[in-house]
Protein backbone atom coordinates (compact mmCIF):
# COMPACT_ATOMS: atom_id res chain seq x y z
CA UNK A 1 0.00 0.00 0.00
CA UNK A 2 2.60 2.56 0.96
CA UNK A 3 5.02 1.94 -1.85
CA UNK A 4 1.85 2.61 -4.04
CA UNK A 5 1.01 5.28 -2.70
CA UNK A 6 4.49 6.81 -3.47
CA UNK A 7 4.52 5.69 -6.60
CA UNK A 8 1.47 7.47 -7.92
CA UNK A 9 3.57 10.47 -6.16
CA UNK A 10 6.12 9.97 -8.92
CA UNK A 11 3.76 9.91 -11.74
CA UNK A 12 3.44 6.51 -12.14
CA UNK A 13 0.71 3.64 -12.58
CA UNK A 14 0.66 0.99 -10.24
CA UNK A 15 -1.23 -2.18 -10.19
CA UNK A 16 -1.78 -4.01 -6.84
CA UNK A 17 -1.93 -7.39 -6.88
CA UNK A 18 -3.01 -9.13 -4.02
CA UNK A 19 -3.32 -12.99 -2.92
CA UNK A 20 -6.55 -11.80 -0.14
CA UNK A 21 -10.16 -10.60 -0.97
CA UNK A 22 -9.26 -7.78 1.32
CA UNK A 23 -7.16 -5.22 2.07
CA UNK A 24 -4.89 -5.79 5.36
CA UNK A 25 -2.45 -8.61 4.57
CA UNK A 26 -1.46 -10.50 7.66
CA UNK A 27 -4.04 -8.02 9.69
CA UNK A 28 -6.93 -9.32 8.22
CA UNK A 29 -8.71 -10.27 10.83
CA UNK A 30 -10.55 -13.56 11.03
CA UNK A 31 -14.51 -13.55 10.07
CA UNK A 32 -14.79 -17.02 12.15
CA UNK A 33 -17.26 -16.20 15.35
CA UNK A 34 -16.67 -18.03 18.67
CA UNK A 35 -19.60 -19.81 17.94
CA UNK A 36 -18.40 -21.55 14.91
CA UNK A 37 -15.41 -23.65 16.71
CA UNK A 38 -13.76 -23.93 13.46
CA UNK A 39 -10.01 -23.11 12.21
CA UNK A 40 -9.69 -20.35 9.92
CA UNK A 41 -7.44 -22.19 7.52
CA UNK A 42 -6.82 -18.66 5.16
CA UNK A 43 -3.40 -18.52 4.59
CA UNK A 44 -3.07 -14.90 4.44
CA UNK A 45 -4.36 -14.51 7.64
CA UNK A 46 -1.46 -14.81 10.41
CA UNK A 47 -2.85 -13.25 13.31
CA UNK A 48 -5.33 -13.98 16.40
CA UNK A 49 -7.95 -10.77 16.23
CA UNK A 50 -6.98 -10.09 19.85
CA UNK A 51 -3.46 -9.67 19.65
CA UNK A 52 -1.79 -6.86 20.14
CA UNK A 53 1.08 -4.95 17.93
CA UNK A 54 4.37 -4.68 20.15
CA UNK A 55 4.97 -0.84 18.82
CA UNK A 56 2.56 1.66 19.98
CA UNK A 57 0.35 3.83 17.74
CA UNK A 58 3.42 6.59 17.31
CA UNK A 59 5.99 3.87 15.86
CA UNK A 60 3.20 1.29 13.79
CA UNK A 61 2.30 4.19 11.74
CA UNK A 62 3.09 5.40 8.48
CA UNK A 63 4.86 9.00 8.65
CA UNK A 64 2.45 10.52 6.76
CA UNK A 65 -0.73 9.09 8.07
CA UNK A 66 -0.62 9.32 11.74
CA UNK A 67 -3.34 7.56 14.46
CA UNK A 68 -4.67 10.72 15.18
CA UNK A 69 -5.32 11.58 11.25
CA UNK A 70 -6.61 8.03 10.61
CA UNK A 71 -9.03 8.08 13.31
CA UNK A 72 -9.59 12.06 13.70
CA UNK A 73 -13.53 11.78 14.17
CA UNK A 74 -12.94 9.16 17.01
CA UNK A 75 -9.96 9.91 18.72
CA UNK A 76 -11.70 12.59 21.01
CA UNK A 77 -14.30 10.26 22.03
CA UNK A 78 -11.32 7.78 23.03
CA UNK A 79 -8.71 9.52 24.44
CA UNK A 80 -9.91 8.98 28.22
CA UNK A 81 -9.04 5.64 27.35
CA UNK A 82 -4.74 7.06 28.02
CA UNK A 83 -5.83 6.65 31.33
CA UNK A 84 -8.54 4.65 31.76
CA UNK A 85 -7.21 1.12 29.77
CA UNK A 86 -3.62 2.63 28.61
CA UNK A 87 -2.76 -1.05 26.39
CA UNK A 88 -5.64 -0.64 24.71
CA UNK A 89 -5.09 3.29 23.79
CA UNK A 90 -1.22 2.95 22.66
CA UNK A 91 -1.30 -0.83 21.50
CA UNK A 92 -3.58 -1.62 18.07
CA UNK A 93 -5.53 -4.91 18.19
CA UNK A 94 -5.35 -7.16 14.53
CA UNK A 95 -8.93 -5.33 14.17
CA UNK A 96 -7.72 -2.13 14.87
CA UNK A 97 -4.47 -2.13 12.49
CA UNK A 98 -6.79 -3.98 9.77
CA UNK A 99 -8.98 -0.95 10.06
CA UNK A 100 -6.11 1.19 9.70
CA UNK A 101 -4.56 0.35 7.06
CA UNK A 102 -8.29 0.30 5.16
CA UNK A 103 -8.16 4.05 5.86
CA UNK A 104 -5.21 4.49 4.76
CA UNK A 105 -6.02 2.55 1.75
CA UNK A 106 -9.39 4.82 1.34
CA UNK A 107 -7.60 7.60 2.06
CA UNK A 108 -4.49 7.63 -1.14
CA UNK A 109 -5.39 5.20 -3.36
CA UNK A 110 -9.01 4.08 -3.81
CA UNK A 111 -10.59 6.39 -6.39
CA UNK A 112 -7.27 7.08 -7.90
CA UNK A 113 -7.65 7.10 -11.61
CA UNK A 114 -3.98 5.73 -12.04
CA UNK A 115 -4.29 3.00 -9.55
CA UNK A 116 -5.82 -0.34 -10.29
CA UNK A 117 -6.52 -3.00 -7.27
CA UNK A 118 -6.78 -6.71 -8.37
CA UNK A 119 -8.10 -8.83 -5.17
CA UNK A 120 -7.53 -12.25 -5.04
CA UNK A 121 -5.34 -12.83 -7.18
CA UNK A 122 -2.32 -15.30 -6.94
CA UNK A 123 1.11 -14.63 -8.72
CA UNK A 124 2.52 -17.51 -10.13
CA UNK A 125 5.14 -16.21 -12.15
CA UNK A 126 7.48 -13.23 -13.07
CA UNK A 127 10.01 -13.18 -15.92
CA UNK A 128 12.31 -10.60 -17.36
CA UNK A 129 11.25 -9.78 -20.81
CA UNK A 130 13.20 -7.70 -23.61
CA UNK A 131 13.15 -3.56 -23.43
CA UNK A 132 13.60 -4.56 -19.55
CA UNK A 133 9.93 -5.25 -18.86
CA UNK A 134 8.97 -8.45 -16.84
CA UNK A 135 5.72 -10.36 -17.29
CA UNK A 136 4.15 -11.15 -15.03
CA UNK A 137 1.42 -14.01 -14.81
CA UNK A 138 -1.21 -14.84 -11.91
CA UNK A 139 -4.79 -16.76 -11.40
CA UNK A 140 -7.69 -16.64 -8.49
CA UNK A 141 -5.96 -17.60 -5.74
CA UNK A 142 -7.13 -20.87 -3.39
CA UNK A 143 -9.26 -18.98 -1.83
CA UNK A 144 -11.15 -17.06 -4.46
CA UNK A 145 -11.52 -20.39 -6.35
CA UNK A 146 -13.39 -22.11 -3.04
CA UNK A 147 -15.39 -19.39 -2.80
CA UNK A 148 -16.39 -18.13 -6.89
CA UNK A 149 -15.59 -21.62 -8.85
CA UNK A 150 -16.98 -24.33 -6.07
CA UNK A 151 -14.62 -26.86 -7.54
CA UNK A 152 -10.32 -26.79 -7.38
CA UNK A 153 -10.35 -30.00 -10.15
CA UNK A 154 -10.71 -27.00 -12.91
CA UNK A 155 -7.75 -25.38 -13.55
CA UNK A 156 -8.41 -21.33 -12.74
CA UNK A 157 -7.94 -19.34 -15.96
CA UNK A 158 -4.45 -17.39 -15.66
CA UNK A 159 -4.28 -13.68 -16.97
CA UNK A 160 -0.32 -12.78 -18.05
CA UNK A 161 0.69 -8.75 -18.46
CA UNK A 162 3.76 -6.97 -19.40
CA UNK A 163 4.64 -4.15 -16.51
CA UNK A 164 7.52 -2.01 -16.77
CA UNK A 165 8.49 -2.83 -13.30
CA UNK A 166 7.76 -5.02 -10.43
CA UNK A 167 7.84 -4.56 -7.08
CA UNK A 168 7.94 -7.74 -4.34
CA UNK A 169 6.23 -6.74 -1.02
CA UNK A 170 4.90 -10.33 0.06
CA UNK A 171 6.90 -9.96 3.26
CA UNK A 172 8.82 -12.91 5.01
CA UNK A 173 5.71 -14.78 6.13
CA UNK A 174 4.66 -17.24 3.39
CA UNK A 175 4.83 -20.86 4.84
CA UNK A 176 4.81 -22.28 8.07
CA UNK A 177 8.41 -23.79 9.50
CA UNK A 178 7.11 -26.64 11.40
CA UNK A 179 9.66 -28.61 14.30
CA UNK A 180 12.44 -29.92 13.01
CA UNK A 181 13.20 -33.77 13.02
CA UNK A 182 9.93 -34.14 15.12
CA UNK A 183 7.93 -36.83 14.45
CA UNK A 184 4.70 -36.35 15.30
CA UNK A 185 2.56 -39.22 13.48
CA UNK A 186 1.33 -40.80 16.66
CA UNK A 187 0.08 -37.82 18.38
CA UNK A 188 -3.78 -37.37 17.96
CA UNK A 189 -4.19 -34.01 19.24
CA UNK A 190 -5.07 -30.80 17.66
CA UNK A 191 -1.96 -29.88 15.85
CA UNK A 192 -1.80 -26.25 14.56
CA UNK A 193 1.44 -23.34 13.20
CA UNK A 194 1.05 -20.44 15.06
CA UNK A 195 -0.35 -18.44 12.02
CA UNK A 196 -3.40 -20.18 12.49
CA UNK A 197 -4.38 -19.87 16.13
CA UNK A 198 -7.25 -17.71 16.34
CA UNK A 199 -8.41 -18.38 19.74
CA UNK A 200 -9.54 -21.14 22.62
CA UNK A 201 -12.90 -21.78 20.71
CA UNK A 202 -11.45 -22.27 17.41
CA UNK A 203 -9.48 -25.27 18.23
CA UNK A 204 -12.33 -27.22 18.84
CA UNK A 205 -10.96 -29.55 21.74
CA UNK A 206 -14.15 -31.90 23.33
CA UNK A 207 -15.43 -30.85 26.54
CA UNK A 208 -16.09 -33.19 28.95
CA UNK A 209 -19.19 -33.52 31.04
CA UNK A 210 -16.09 -33.71 33.81
CA UNK A 211 -14.13 -30.93 35.26
CA UNK A 212 -11.03 -32.58 34.17
CA UNK A 213 -8.19 -30.26 32.25
CA UNK A 214 -7.62 -29.71 29.11
CA UNK A 215 -3.91 -29.43 28.39
CA UNK A 216 -2.29 -27.07 25.73
CA UNK A 217 1.20 -27.12 24.45
CA UNK A 218 2.76 -24.45 22.66
CA UNK A 219 6.39 -25.07 21.33
CA UNK A 220 8.52 -22.24 20.41
CA UNK A 221 10.78 -19.03 22.26
CA UNK A 222 9.49 -16.20 19.68
CA UNK A 223 7.25 -13.45 20.03
CA UNK A 224 4.10 -15.61 18.91
CA UNK A 225 4.91 -18.60 21.57
CA UNK A 226 4.52 -16.45 24.61
CA UNK A 227 1.92 -14.01 23.69
CA UNK A 228 -0.09 -17.75 22.66
CA UNK A 229 0.80 -19.47 25.72
CA UNK A 230 -0.19 -15.75 27.21
CA UNK A 231 -3.52 -15.17 25.60
CA UNK A 232 -4.11 -19.35 26.87
CA UNK A 233 -3.22 -18.81 30.48
CA UNK A 234 -5.70 -15.86 30.28
CA UNK A 235 -8.25 -17.97 29.33
CA UNK A 236 -8.94 -15.26 25.97
CA UNK A 237 -11.84 -15.49 23.09
CA UNK A 238 -11.11 -14.72 19.92
CA UNK A 239 -13.39 -11.96 20.55
CA UNK A 240 -12.25 -10.56 24.41
CA UNK A 241 -10.86 -11.22 27.39
CA UNK A 242 -13.75 -12.34 29.22
CA UNK A 243 -14.57 -15.78 27.89
CA UNK A 244 -13.23 -19.18 28.81
CA UNK A 245 -13.13 -22.68 27.77
CA UNK A 246 -16.13 -24.35 29.24
CA UNK A 247 -17.30 -27.78 30.30
CA UNK A 248 -20.96 -28.94 31.59
CA UNK A 249 -21.35 -31.03 34.88
CA UNK A 250 -23.54 -33.88 35.15
CA UNK A 251 -25.41 -32.27 37.71
CA UNK A 252 -26.72 -29.17 36.94
CA UNK A 253 -25.76 -28.99 32.96
CA UNK A 254 -24.56 -25.83 33.40
CA UNK A 255 -21.13 -24.49 31.99
CA UNK A 256 -18.35 -23.91 34.24
CA UNK A 257 -15.11 -21.55 32.72
CA UNK A 258 -12.09 -23.69 32.45
CA UNK A 259 -8.19 -22.61 31.71
CA UNK A 260 -6.43 -24.81 30.00
CA UNK A 261 -3.16 -26.33 31.50
CA UNK A 262 -0.81 -24.89 29.60
CA UNK A 263 2.99 -25.97 28.93
CA UNK A 264 5.43 -24.02 27.27
CA UNK A 265 8.25 -26.32 25.20
CA UNK A 266 11.56 -23.93 24.65
CA UNK A 267 15.37 -24.12 24.19
CA UNK A 268 15.88 -21.01 25.58
CA UNK A 269 13.88 -17.74 26.87
CA UNK A 270 14.63 -14.27 24.93
CA UNK A 271 15.01 -11.48 27.22
CA UNK A 272 11.05 -10.35 27.61
CA UNK A 273 9.97 -6.61 27.57
CA UNK A 274 6.84 -5.37 28.97
CA UNK A 275 4.90 -3.24 26.52
CA UNK A 276 5.25 -0.52 28.81
CA UNK A 277 8.87 0.94 30.65
CA UNK A 278 8.24 3.01 33.92
CA UNK A 279 10.18 6.32 34.09
CA UNK A 280 10.87 8.45 36.62
CA UNK A 281 8.07 8.42 39.77
CA UNK A 282 6.60 11.50 38.59
CA UNK A 283 6.79 10.67 34.89
CA UNK A 284 4.61 7.51 34.87
CA UNK A 285 5.38 4.85 32.12
CA UNK A 286 6.14 4.98 28.51
CA UNK A 287 5.18 2.85 25.36
CA UNK A 288 8.41 0.76 24.98
CA UNK A 289 9.29 1.89 21.64
CA UNK A 290 9.80 5.50 22.79
CA UNK A 291 12.49 4.28 25.01
CA UNK A 292 14.19 1.83 22.29
CA UNK A 293 14.02 4.54 19.59
CA UNK A 294 15.49 7.48 20.92
CA UNK A 295 19.41 8.71 20.24
CA UNK A 296 21.48 6.63 23.18
CA UNK A 297 23.14 8.43 25.63
CA UNK A 298 25.58 5.30 26.41
CA UNK A 299 27.75 5.35 23.91
CA UNK A 300 25.91 2.33 22.42
CA UNK A 301 25.20 3.27 18.44
CA UNK A 302 21.52 1.87 17.57
CA UNK A 303 23.00 0.17 14.46
CA UNK A 304 25.41 -1.59 17.06
CA UNK A 305 22.48 -3.77 18.27
CA UNK A 306 21.42 -4.92 15.06
CA UNK A 307 23.53 -8.36 13.44
CA UNK A 308 25.15 -11.14 14.92
CA UNK A 309 28.76 -9.59 15.90
CA UNK A 310 30.33 -11.64 18.80
CA UNK A 311 32.35 -8.44 20.15
CA UNK A 312 28.88 -6.36 20.54
CA UNK A 313 27.00 -9.26 21.79
CA UNK A 314 27.87 -8.68 25.34
CA UNK A 315 26.79 -4.52 25.32
CA UNK A 316 23.84 -5.44 23.78
CA UNK A 317 22.45 -7.92 26.68
CA UNK A 318 24.60 -5.22 29.07
CA UNK A 319 22.28 -2.43 27.63
CA UNK A 320 18.84 -4.55 28.59
CA UNK A 321 20.60 -6.03 31.53
CA UNK A 322 20.52 -1.98 32.43
CA UNK A 323 17.11 -1.35 31.05
CA UNK A 324 14.99 -4.56 32.64
CA UNK A 325 16.76 -5.55 35.09
CA UNK A 326 17.79 -9.71 35.73
CA UNK A 327 15.57 -9.68 38.65
CA UNK A 328 12.08 -10.80 37.01
CA UNK A 329 13.67 -13.46 34.99
CA UNK A 330 15.81 -14.76 37.54
CA UNK A 331 12.63 -14.88 40.31
CA UNK A 332 10.89 -17.03 37.96
CA UNK A 333 13.01 -19.02 36.38
CA UNK A 334 15.95 -19.58 38.94
CA UNK A 335 15.26 -22.99 39.89
CA UNK A 336 14.67 -24.35 36.13
CA UNK A 337 17.60 -26.11 34.04
CA UNK A 338 16.18 -23.37 30.96
CA UNK A 339 18.93 -20.80 29.21
CA UNK A 340 18.64 -17.19 29.98
CA UNK A 341 19.71 -14.94 27.38
CA UNK A 342 22.35 -13.47 30.09
CA UNK A 343 23.72 -16.49 30.82
CA UNK A 344 26.64 -16.37 28.05
CA UNK A 345 26.75 -12.38 26.85
CA UNK A 346 28.67 -13.62 23.74
CA UNK A 347 25.73 -15.14 21.65
CA UNK A 348 23.15 -13.11 19.79
CA UNK A 349 20.71 -11.14 21.64
CA UNK A 350 16.74 -12.13 21.38
CA UNK A 351 14.10 -9.95 22.70
CA UNK A 352 11.05 -10.33 22.48
CA UNK A 353 7.64 -8.49 24.38
CA UNK A 354 4.96 -9.79 26.39
CA UNK A 355 3.24 -8.08 29.28
CA UNK A 356 2.04 -10.91 30.97
CA UNK A 357 4.75 -13.85 30.92
CA UNK A 358 6.75 -13.99 33.05
CA UNK A 359 3.81 -12.88 35.69
CA UNK A 360 1.79 -16.09 34.06
CA UNK A 361 4.72 -18.58 34.80
CA UNK A 362 5.61 -17.21 38.19
CA UNK A 363 2.18 -17.53 38.96
CA UNK A 364 1.88 -21.12 37.74
CA UNK A 365 -0.32 -20.66 35.18
CA UNK A 366 2.05 -21.49 32.14
CA UNK A 367 4.56 -24.04 33.11
CA UNK A 368 8.01 -23.82 31.19
CA UNK A 369 9.72 -27.39 30.24
CA UNK A 370 13.38 -26.74 28.64
CA UNK A 371 14.38 -28.45 25.46
CA UNK A 372 13.08 -29.27 22.22
CA UNK A 373 10.37 -30.90 20.65
CA UNK A 374 11.49 -34.20 19.70
CA UNK A 375 8.28 -35.75 18.66
CA UNK A 376 5.91 -38.23 20.13
CA UNK A 377 6.28 -42.05 21.26
CA UNK A 378 3.95 -45.29 20.78
CA UNK A 379 1.53 -44.01 23.28
CA UNK A 380 1.01 -40.26 21.13
CA UNK A 381 2.88 -38.85 24.38
CA UNK A 382 4.73 -35.89 23.14
CA UNK A 383 8.50 -36.18 23.90
CA UNK A 384 10.85 -33.14 25.05
CA UNK A 385 14.95 -33.88 24.39
CA UNK A 386 15.95 -31.87 27.61
CA UNK A 387 18.78 -28.61 27.57
CA UNK A 388 21.55 -30.39 29.14
CA UNK A 389 21.37 -34.27 27.99
CA UNK A 390 19.89 -34.24 24.36
CA UNK A 391 19.55 -38.42 25.14
CA UNK A 392 17.14 -38.01 27.89
CA UNK A 393 13.66 -37.07 27.24
CA UNK A 394 10.47 -35.51 29.27
CA UNK A 395 7.32 -36.50 28.29
CA UNK A 396 4.39 -34.91 28.17
CA UNK A 397 0.91 -36.94 28.18
CA UNK A 398 -2.71 -36.23 27.47
CA UNK A 399 -1.67 -33.14 25.67
CA UNK A 400 -5.07 -32.20 23.41
CA UNK A 401 -3.22 -29.87 21.27
CA UNK A 402 0.07 -28.78 19.96
CA UNK A 403 0.44 -25.34 18.97
CA UNK A 404 4.03 -25.02 16.97
CA UNK A 405 5.30 -21.11 17.13
CA UNK A 406 8.36 -22.14 15.07
CA UNK A 407 8.69 -19.18 12.36
CA UNK A 408 8.08 -19.21 8.54
CA UNK A 409 10.13 -19.74 5.44
CA UNK A 410 9.76 -17.40 2.68
CA UNK A 411 8.65 -18.40 -0.73
CA UNK A 412 9.92 -16.64 -3.70
CA UNK A 413 8.58 -19.51 -6.34
CA UNK A 414 6.70 -17.17 -8.85
CA UNK A 415 10.71 -15.55 -9.40
CA UNK A 416 10.70 -18.02 -11.73
CA UNK A 417 14.11 -16.74 -13.37
CA UNK A 418 17.47 -17.73 -11.86
CA UNK A 419 19.15 -14.13 -12.38
CA UNK A 420 16.62 -12.77 -9.49
CA UNK A 421 16.86 -14.79 -7.14
CA UNK A 422 21.05 -14.41 -7.68
CA UNK A 423 20.32 -10.58 -7.59
CA UNK A 424 18.76 -10.30 -4.35
CA UNK A 425 21.21 -13.11 -2.91
CA UNK A 426 17.64 -15.39 -2.02
CA UNK A 427 18.44 -17.34 0.50
CA UNK A 428 15.01 -19.81 1.52
CA UNK A 429 16.30 -21.38 4.59
CA UNK A 430 17.05 -18.98 6.12
CA UNK A 431 14.44 -17.29 8.72
CA UNK A 432 15.74 -14.18 9.57
CA UNK A 433 17.39 -12.71 6.42
CA UNK A 434 16.28 -14.83 3.49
Amino acid sequence: LVTARHLLRCGLRPTLLEASHEIGGMWTPSSSSPQQHQLDDDPNRKTWNTMRTNLSRYTCCFSDYPWSKAFAMEDEATIHQHHEDPLSYFFPTTNQMNEYLKRYCNHFLVGHEACTFRLGCQVTKVVPVPDNRYSVEWMPSAVSSKQEQGDLAEQPQTEQQIFDGVVVATGFFSDPSWPENADLSTFSGVHIHSSQYRSVEALNLETSTTNETTTIVVCGSSFSALEIAANLARGQSSSSSSSLISSRTVEDDKPTPRIPIVKHICSALPWVMPRFMTNEPSRGYVPLDTVLYRRPQDGLKTEALLGNDPKLNPQKHQYLTNLLGQRKQEQYFRDMDIAQPYDDPSLPLYATISNDYLDLVGSGRIEVIPGRLAGSDEQGSLQVKTRTDPKSMVGIDNADALISCTGYLTNLDFLHHESILQTIEFEPDNKFAP
